[in-house]
Formats: structure tokens, C-alpha cells, sequence
């Protein structure tokens, strides 16, 4: 089990360790040490379960990582940085799930 990590010594961990921890349960990227939260880890952390973005460090953050995150789940759009959002990541925030609509900027709302 991915959570395990909790457990696990610092001193024991390694990459691939942590990557396939996170590739079965993508929430256990907050036991990852931050010197380890390279790209590759947070990308397989958020695509095994959206919520997993809220524990990417700032900066490794990718466009594609945060659609893919508010697509799994809308409300995972509160920690998609502003400069990243797009009205398309919006959308299928807000599609996935109406609350989302709160963390929608201004300037990206329309009508629709």
C-alpha cells in the first residue's frame, strides 16, 4: 500500500520507491520528501487520484497535470495556480463537478 510511506524512515526512501507508492494510492505524495517530488512523481501522484495535486510543490506544476487533476476531480481546481488556468481546465472543472464554479477567476467565466 501506497500510504505506507507515512511509516517508512527518510533514509529509506528512494525514487522509485516513492513512485510506486504513489502509482497505487496518488495521495500518499504528501509522505513524499519534497527533495524527492521531482516531476515524474507528482505527474503518476495526480494521475492515480486528482486530490494528489494539492501537494505538488509550487513550480512543478504542469498545464497538463492540473487538467488531468480537475478532470478526476472539479474541486481540485482551488490549487491549480492562476496562471495555469485556462478556460478549457475551467470547463472541465466545472463539468466534473458545479462547485467548482466558485474557484473559476472572473476574467475565465462566461454565460455558458
Amino acid at each position: 500500500n501506497g500510504m505506507a510511506l507515512k511509516y517508512m524512515p527518510e533514509v529509506f526512501l528512494t525514487e522509485e520507491f516513492c513512485l510506486d507508492a504513489v502509482r497505487q494510492n496518488g495521495w500518499a505524495l504528501q509522505y513524499v520528501p519534497k527533495k524527492l517530488r521531482a516531476e515524474e512523481i507528482c505527474h503518476e501522484a495526480v494521475r492515480q487520484n486528482g486530490w494528489a495535486l494539492q501537494h505538488v510543490p509550487e513550480g512543478r506544476q504542469t498545464r497538463e497535470m492540473c487538467l488531468e487533476a480537475v478532470r478526476q476531480h472539479g474541486g481540485a481546481l482551488c490549487y491549480v495556480p492562476e496562471v495555469l488556468q485556462t478556460r478549457e481546465m475551467c470547463f472541465e472543472a466545472v463539468r466534473q463537478n458545479g462547485r467548482a464554479l466558485e474557484d473559476v477567476p472572473e476574467a475565465l467565466r462566461t454565460r455558458e
